[in-house]
């Protein structure tokens, strides 16, 4: 097997075994001024810290022993940047940035790092970038 994809496969599973003992998500505090019938459900992977929202400073990341954390958040258009981690701190990303333009009050969606091998390969390295996407049935 190639080193890329022993590299994409350790991550993986780091990934996977990152976050702890529950499945559902931890609640993220954050006090959007929109009435509940104009947000949208965001739940963020255990391995992605966002640190900015709309350009305002935050902090949403699941409680420690959950592997996924949601957010209320308006309807819109939303822009974010992230730090990611996975177990052990093997693999670190900092500064990814990621935008979705449409989401809709009511729906769900689910916020995961992508890794893929650097275009610049060096031992360990990935490169790390955040998929937004629509989970309602």
């Amino acid at each position: 097997m190639g080193t890329s994809k022993t590299i994409f496969w350790s991550a993986l599973l780091a990934l996977l075994l990152l976050g702890g003992c529950s499945s559902s998500p931890a609640s993220i505090a954050y006090d959007d001024p929109a009435p509940p019938e104009k947000k949208c459900t965001l739940i963020i992977a255990g391995s992605l810290t966002v640190t900015r929202f709309d350009g305002k400073t935050v902090e949403w990341t699941p409680a420690f022993g959950y592997n996924w954390g949601e957010v209320q958040i308006a309807q819109g258009s939303h822009n974010f940047v992230a730090d990611f981690s996975t177990g052990g701190g093997q693999y670190n990303a900092k500064n990814i940035t990621a935008s979705y333009n449409n989401f809709k009050a009511g729906h769900r969606y689910r916020m995961v790092p992508r890794m893929q091998s650097a275009k610049t390969p060096a031992l360990g390295s990935l490169d790390v970038s955040i998929v937004i996407e629509d989970i309602t049935p």
